[in-house]
C-alpha cells in the first residue's frame, strides 16, 4: 500500500507500508513499470537488497 510520497529534488519517491517500509523511486520506465489506477496496482522492477 502507498502510504504517501516525498518530494525530494532529483525524483519524488513512494513510500509503501506492509511487512516492510520501503521506499521506492518513482521513476516510470526504469522502476515503476505500470500503473493502473482502476485495480490499484503499480508494478515495479525492484531488486532487494540483501
Amino acid at each position: 500500500k502507498v502510504d504517501s510520497i516525498l518530494e525530494t529534488g532529483a525524483n519524488d519517491v513512494l513510500v509503501i507500508e506492509g511487512k516492510k517500509r520501503r521506499l521506492v523511486p518513482y521513476v516510470v520506465g526504469d522502476v515503476i513499470k505500470s500503473i493502473d489506477m482502476d485495480a490499484g496496482i503499480i508494478q515495479i522492477d525492484w531488486v532487494e537488497p540483501e
